[in-house]
């Protein structure tokens, strides 16, 4: 683990050590010693990370971090906060002497956890900004630097737009034209507003403004609309830009991306969180969820929900000797014929194996779960043709009702499992109701 972490911080470009629970430092990087001229032989194993940029002992962010020590950050830097996108800090400052020379540093610091959440130490990465803090005329500093990053403007990947201090729009680069379909002439002197997709009300922008003029940056997922009408997510950054001498915005620079596909990516990996892989039906995490809020709508407009646990009768002999293969594509044949027995504001899941649950809300009538268990009786007792193999999987059902045989979900699992095997005892391929006089027990499936 300690070669892989000083593997993955020599590999960054950007000044980063580490220190560990002890407050030793055990990564020390290239880019640390270039930016600080303290070798990594001259600090590794010590406590005195301070020394890359003070005169004398003091903690640096990591340490902070490290110890939760959060009442010192006043004192310790005039500017601080929490990171954006994690549960580290971030700080800058002057700093009158690394390496020789006066630098203004923003750096972030972070915890480091081993694989069972316990914390072992911290990492503190930082940046040079000095050069955009010492420039006296920043307007034309950005320019400039926009002249001089021609290349870069023009090919990255990020769309720009700039606007001036009204908000109308003076330049934005080639990768805006390719995600949004409006030239450079068609919104030169317009609002950025003509890219609003709709979906955010006066107080989204509002807030977005408060933060600009008064914190000079804003930053966060949006939906806005393209040229053809279509309308898509994207990241966007907005920095004010601020006079030097009225100190009043002058310009606004936003940069985004599309990040439409890293949605669908969160939602993949959202959905494989909450359903079953092999039958994408909800897995028992996102069922239980979804009887918890059955059980409170039932309360409110006085209704019933059904619970019913589905048992496959011999589906082990079935999986035994067909084959592993077969027996999965049973399972997912089932998924389906029981998502076609009932209604689309059910819930069918699986929970494991062959455990199928069904919760069937608003209800008013306990016969209609009598109803949709016989449908699933006889849709389950059909033969399936899966790979040239006939096959029938009859179940036993057990059926438990809110608020006749239960008043919490834990306690309706706990009948509606009760009932299914009092099925199961019954002959098997039947449904039962749960009543108070049956007694938990278990039947071999």
């Amino acid at each position: 683990m300690k070669i892989q972490l000083d593997t993955i911080v020599q590999s960054l470009t950007v000044p980063t050590f580490v220190i560990d629970i002890q407050h030793r430092v055990v990564a020390w990087n290239r880019a640390c010693e270039n930016l600080t001229g303290i070798k990594a032989a001259d600090i590794l194993g010590t406590t005195e990370s301070w020394r890359g940029f003070y005169s004398s002992p003091r903690p640096c962010l990591a340490d902070v971090v490290l110890d939760s020590s959060f009442g010192q950050l006043d004192e310790l830097y005039p500017v601080h906060g929490n990171a954006k996108f994690s549960q580290g800090l971030h700080a800058e400052n002057w700093f009158d002497d690394i390496n020789g020379k006066r630098r203004y540093l923003i750096f972030d610091a972070e915890p480091l956890y081993d694989e069972h959440g316990k914390l072992i130490g911290a990492l503190e990465n930082l940046e040079d900004v000095t050069e955009f803090k010492e420039s006296e005329q920043v307007q034309q500093n950005l320019l400039d630097r926009l002249k001089l990053s021609d290349r870069v403007f023009t090919h990255t990947d990020q769309a720009i737009l700039i606007s001036d201090s009204a908000n109308r729009i003076i330049t934005v680069n080639p990768a805006f034209t390719r995600l949004t379909g409006f030239t450079q002439e068609e919104v030169f002197e317009k609002s950025p507003s003509i890219l609003s997709s709709g979906r955010h009300g006066p107080e989204f922008y509002a807030a977005m403004w408060h933060s600009l003029l008064t914190e000079g940056h804003w930053e966060g997922e949006v939906w806005d609309r393209r040229k053809d009408g279509s309308i898509y997510p994207k990241w966007l950054s907005i920095t004010t830009v601020h006079d030097n001498r009225s100190k009043d915005p002058s310009y606004f620079i936003a940069t985004f991306s599309d990040i439409t596909e890293r949605k669908k990516g969160e939602a993949f990996i959202q959905h494989l969180a909450f359903h079953d892989a092999l039958t994408g039906l909800p897995n028992r995490l996102l069922f239980q969820d979804r009887l918890q809020q059955a059980i409170l709508e039932a309360h409110r407009s006085k209704s019933l929900v059904a619970l019913m646990f589905i048992d496959l009768d011999r589906f082990k002999q079935i999986n035994d000797t067909l084959g592993h293969k077969i027996g999965d594509l049973l399972l997912q044949s089932v998924a389906t014929r029981l998502r076609e027995c009932v209604r689309e504001t059910d819930t069918v899941a699986r929970l494991g194996g062959d455990e199928f649950v069904v919760i069937l809300s608003d209800l008013h009538q306990r016969e209609v779960a009598g109803h949709i268990a016989n449908k699933i009786l006889l849709s389950l007792g059909r033969p399936m043709d899966l790979e040239g193999q006939s096959v029938a999987a009859p179940p036993s059902i057990g059926i438990a009702l809110f608020p006749e045989d239960a008043s919490k979900g834990e306690e309706l699992m706990q009948h509606a499992d009760t009932a299914m095997y009092e099925a199961k005892t019954a002959g098997r391929n039947n449904f039962q109701f749960y009543t108070p006089s049956m007694t938990p027990c278990e039947t071999d499936g």
